[in-house]
This record gives structure tokens, sequence and C-alpha cells, in this order.
């Protein structure tokens, strides 16, 4: 398969490309506006390099792409791609709001172009444990959701040539568009049926003075009766000896399932509970990422995440953005 890479200025990248070395991916070319980049990254996959994306599509024809690039320019690369039919896996969040993922939802079905997101809690720890309990029957429902993410400074995007990540006008924002839909995007995974009735949301860029919010706190009310509480932040200190801090606490009707300070916990209503050692750091997820996307193409599978899933979480985006902006709660239709 031939597995083409477009826009790699982006601090994903490096973990993709890993991946890629270790599975002995077939890259056959890479592109980026900024041609020392685009050097960079081809060197390391030993494969052509472009500064002209469109230029690397029509000599390279590549079966597969992994795409990346500006959030507000994410929109017309997927357009493109879906015309020429070429199936392709993208990061989030596509755009900069979910306007953008409808349009986009409807040259997908239009087309039958395969898209993969990488929405990679799915891969994580606490996913997996909450599909085990559930099929054993001791998980039960849930009813209260915490998420903690707490990434380090924003001062790392234009270190990793993504000043544009500053500007909301590119980015769509901060911490609330670039992590909380990780933590959308799973709690709609982890309560059926899948429904975000409303939002409430305080927003604040205090730490870094910047132009985008630098934490983040939203109220999720679910379908159900359920709660989410998901908090983002870009504060967590570089000097820490870890690239973040995080969080995961799930009640529901038979106990208590949390993740902290890399150790996962089941307590039960009833009955014997677990305590175990896990790995919570999410940079490895983006090599099943890989594996999975690819292997999906191969097999005719559909992806993990599509831009449908995509498209309910940035609905839930637009709506804590609109209420830390108002100050009150916003109904999502």
């Amino acid at each position: 398969m031939r597995v083409a890479m477009l826009d790699v200025s982006h601090w994903h990248v490096p973990l993709y490309v890993k991946a890629m070395v270790e599975q002995q991916v077939g890259v056959v070319a890479v592109s980026d506006p900024d041609s020392d980049v685009a050097r960079a990254v081809a060197g390391r996959l030993g494969c052509a390099a472009y500064t002209d994306r469109e230029a690397l599509l029509a000599k390279e024809r590549p079966h597969y792409v992994f795409a990346f690039g500006v959030h507000r320019e994410m929109p017309r690369t997927a357009e493109r791609l879906m015309r020429l039919g070429i199936p392709f896996a993208m990061e989030k969040p596509m755009g900069v709001r979910a306007a953008d993922l409808a349009t986009l939802r409807a040259v997908q079905r239009e087309t039958g172009c395969h898209v993969s997101v990488p929405l990679v809690f799915p891969y994580g720890p606490l996913f997996r444990k909450v599909e085990a309990l559930r099929a054993s029957g001791a998980f039960g429902d849930p009813t209260n959701l915490y998420f903690r993410f707490i990434a380090g400074p924003p001062s790392r995007y234009p270190a990793a040539r993504c000043a544009w990540m500053l500007d909301p006008a590119s980015s769509g924002g901060g911490c609330t568009i670039n992590l909380a839909v990780h933590f959308i995007d799973l709690a709609l995974r982890l309560v059926r049926p899948r429904k975000v009735l409303r939002a409430y949301a305080a927003l604040s860029n205090l730490r870094h003075g910047a132009a985008i919010e630098d934490f983040s706190t939203a109220v999720l009310d679910l379908e159900g009766g359920v709660v989410a509480t998901v908090e983002t932040g870009y504060a967590f200190p570089p000097a820490a000896g870890r690239p973040r801090d995080l969080a995961y606490m799930i009640t529901t009707s038979k106990g208590y399932l949390d993740i902290r300070d890399d150790r996962l916990r089941w307590t039960p209503q009833e009955g014997a509970g677990l305590d175990e050692p896990v790995v919570a750091d999410t940079d490895p997820w983006y090599a099943d990422f890989v594996r999975e996307s690819l292997d999906a193409i191969r097999s005719g599978r559909p992806p993990m995440a599509t831009v449908d899933d995509l498209h309910e979480v940035m609905r839930v985006v637009d709506a804590i953005y609109r209420s830390g902006s108002e100050r009150r709660p916003v109904e999502i239709a």
C-alpha cells in the first residue's frame, strides 16, 4: 500500500512517524509548505518530499493518506481527498466549527470515501476496562463522568512550528477544541444513548494571556440524566517530569472506576475490586490508530471513529464555546 502524509508541520506527526517506522508502513512521500519540515520528515521515513500537496497526489498516486495541517484549512483538504476518492485519516478537529463537519459529512456520503479520525481514547485502558466489565455484567449504567486532562503550556506549539494554534481564527480555539474533543467522544461512547442535551462551560485564558483559552471546564447533561464534567487546560509545568496531568472517574449503578497516577481502580458495590497499574500516557495510542486505520481499509471495515462521530463532538464543542462566551447553559438541538 502506497501511503502519503500531507501538511506534516504538526505536533502529532512524530507520533505517526514513529508508528510507521516500527510498523514498516510503505510511506512514499510527504508534503508541507515548509520545505525544511518536509525534508526532515521525509528523511526519517526514507521517502520523497514535496512542498505542494497537489503535486504529490498527482505524481505519487497514494492508496492512503494521513493528513494534518491548520484546522481552518482542513475542510478543503478533506473535501479534495474525498473528491479524488483517496481514503484517508485526518487529525481532529477537521475544521473550526460543526458546520465544517456537516459539509464534510454530506460530501462523504456523496463520494463514499473511507475517512478515519484519531479520536484515540477508545484505544486506552479506561475504555477497554469498561468494555470488559460491561461484557461480564459488572459495570452497570454510568451516572456521572469526570475527565481531567491538563497538558503543557501553549508555548510548545510555536516550538513545533504550529504558531497558528495560538490564533483562534486558524485553530478554532484552545484546549477545548484541541483536547476536550477526546473526552466528549469518550462520554458519548460510554453513555447510551449517545446524546448531549446541553452544555454549561467556563473558559479562561488567565494563565498565559493568549487569545485562546488555556483552561476549560464544561458540564454536559446527557440523555438519561447522566452528567459529564470535562476539564482541560494548557497549564501543566513543563519541568514536572511528565507531559500532562490526567484523571478519569466514572460512577455507575454498580461501582466506581477511576484512573489516577498510573493506577486503575474498580471499586464495586459488592464483591472484589481491582487495583492495577496502567500506562495512562496517551502518546502510544497513535500507533494503534495507524495500525487500525490501515487494517480497516485493507479489510473493508469501517473506521473506529468517523466523520459522523466528529460532527457530533463538534456540535458539543460549539455549544461549550457559546456557553463560555454567554455565561449560560446552551441547549444542543
